[in-house]
C-alpha cells in the first residue's frame, strides 16, 4: 500500500471511503495477507496499457508485449493491441479498463510467457497433438 501511496502521490487520509481492507483464508484456513480494495477512481491509466495502474503493471504488461513479440514474431504494435484486447477494453460502464492490473495482482501468479501464449492463442493449453491457431490480430 505504501508504494502505491507514494507513486500516486497520496495520503491514506486523503482517499477517506475510497480505500478497503480485507484479510481472505490463507493456508490450513489461516488469515491470509491484508488485501487492499481501491476504488476504480482512484485509479489511473498508464501509457499504451489502460489497464496498468501502476508503474509495476506498466513494466509487466510491456514484459508481455516483448514476450508476445519475441515469440511469435509480430511487431510491437501488435502485441500492445493484444494486450488491450485482452486486458484493457472497457468494461460494463464503457470508460474504464475491464481488468485493472495494480498492486499484487493476480495476473502477476504467471509470468509474462504464459500471458504472451494465453494472449495469442486465447488459451495457455490444448489437447496433446494439437496444433493451437493464433486468435485474430485486433
Amino acid at each position: 500500500m505504501d508504494r502505491f501511496l507514494e507513486e500516486y502521490g497520496l495520503t491514506v487520509s486523503a482517499l477517506q471511503d475510497k480505500i478497503a481492507t480485507r484479510v481472505p483464508v490463507g493456508v490450513g484456513g489461516l488469515p491470509g495477507p491484508v488485501e487492499y480494495l481501491v476504488h476504480e477512481s482512484v485509479l489511473r491509466s498508464d501509457d499504451e496499457f489502460p489497464c496498468a495502474g501502476d508503474a509495476e503493471a506498466l513494466q509487466f504488461c510491456r514484459a508481455v508485449a516483448h514476450q508476445l513479440s519475441t515469440e511469435f514474431g509480430i511487431t510491437p504494435g501488435e502485441a500492445v493491441a493484444r494486450i488491450v484486447r485482452h486486458w484493457c477494453e472497457p468494461g460494463d460502464d464503457g470508460r474504464t479498463p475491464r481488468t485493472w492490473i495494480v498492486g499484487s495482482d493476480i495476473a502477476y501468479h504467471e509470468d509474462p510467457d504464459f500471458w504472451a501464449n494465453h494472449i495469442y492463442y486465447g488459451a495457455h493449453w490444448w489437447p496433446p497433438g494439437d496444433t493451437p491457431a493464433p486468435l485474430p490480430s485486433p
